[in-house]
């Protein structure tokens, strides 16, 4: 998803569309930006997840992975062909059980904003909780960004060459 998010904020960034970058048209901005979120709680996730296989025979830890690792796994393959449309992904979660659905996708974003509120800029966590968990979540990316601080979303996640 990193690698993804990458390269389109690079092609975006290099691409022009009625002689103005594609990255500064405020349209294009947004959608990045939302991308970007999505990218930052899943890699928190994921952190998270791997932190919670070094804490060895503790208990909260232990129930942590066995709890965490098929809501994380759902929720990034849930995201994932949205972001860089993966067929083989796409095709494995919509085999999921729909009540079970619901409830994964919650307990995955309620647990990706509260480690990015403790662990992410600002911009990524008020980001996220406000566009996933403050309402309702629209399922097309760029839909209902207000108040995102979308120029810092899309700055933190440009690949930077050397």
């Amino acid at each position: 998803m990193r690698q993804a998010i990458a390269w389109a904020i690079h092609h975006a960034g290099h691409r022009t569309v009625f002689q103005k970058r594609l990255i500064d048209q405020p349209l294009m901005a947004q959608v990045l930006a939302d991308m970007v979120l999505d990218v930052e709680a899943a890699t928190a996730l994921a952190f998270r997840l791997a932190r919670a296989f070094d804490g060895g025979e503790d208990a909260s830890e232990a129930s942590y992975r066995r709890l965490m690792t098929p809501v994380t796994k759902y929720w990034v393959c849930k995201t994932a062909p949205a972001l860089v449309r993966i067929k083989a992904l796409l095709a494995e979660c919509a085999r999921d059980q729909r009540a079970a659905r619901s409830l994964v996708e919650q307990l995955a974003l309620a647990e990706a904003g509260a480690l990015l509120l403790r662990h992410a800029p600002e911009a990524v966590s008020d980001g996220f909780i406000a566009t996933r968990l403050g309402g309702t979540w629209r399922h097309t990316y760029g839909a209902g960004f207000r108040r995102v601080d979308t120029a810092g979303l899309v700055a933190r996640a440009a690949p930077r060459f050397a």
